[in-house]
This record gives C-alpha cells, structure tokens and sequence, in this order.
C-alpha cells in the first residue's frame, strides 16, 4: 500500500487488460475500499488521502497507471499489505500461497 505526502499525487488506475483486486486504505480513518476491475471497468482514481495497492488475477494483466503532480522519493511511504487486517484477511481469501505475490522492493519495507 503506497502513497505519497506533501507534495501531494492523484493516481489514475484503468485496466486495459485483464484483472485486478484493488484497494484503497484511507490514511486518516483506516477505512478499507476494495473495487474488482477489468477492461470494462471505469478509471479509478486515487486521492490523495488514500493509500493504494492492488492484486492481479489474472497472467497478463495489463493497467494503465497515470499520475498527477509530481514524484518525490523523499515523500514516498507505504504500509505492508498484511499489516492491515481487513486488506489481509481479503487477500489469504483470493490467493492460495501468498508467498508467491510479487511486490516491489520499496513496497516490502512498509516505510
């Protein structure tokens, strides 16, 4: 689950092909949003009070990942996956062995 602070980025999700489990974690409540797309899905936007992450389901999956503002490593954070509970629990239901999800290696460190 990534996000960034001050400055700020508004993240643009569409799939083109393909299909993602995708959640948003609200920074400020805690509060989970989880939405299912496909290639027939609207885009999905990410505010800036959000932190995001998503799941293929499917080989091959294609998105198209768009961004707003600009990117600033130093501003850039995230939340491992399995330390939210709702986010976790719903990820053990969809997948078999969670050893083989792929995350990024900026991602795994949950800074």
């Amino acid at each position: 689950m990534h996000f960034q602070s001050n400055p700020y980025q508004v993240k643009y999700l569409t799939v083109i092909q393909g299909e993602v489990l995708d959640f948003l974690y609200n920074l400020k409540t805690g509060e989970v949003k989880e939405y299912q797309l496909n290639h027939n899905s609207d885009t999905l936007a990410i505010t800036e009070e959000y932190a995001h992450g998503y799941l293929t389901l499917v080989p091959n999956t294609i998105i198209y990942y768009g961004v707003i503002g600009k990117y600033n490593p130093k501003t850039y954070k995230s939340i491992v996956w399995d330390t939210i509970p709702e986010i976790n629990a719903r990820i053990k239901q969809v997948v078999n062995n969670t050893d083989k999800i792929t995350i990024s290696e900026k991602d795994k460190l949950g800074k």
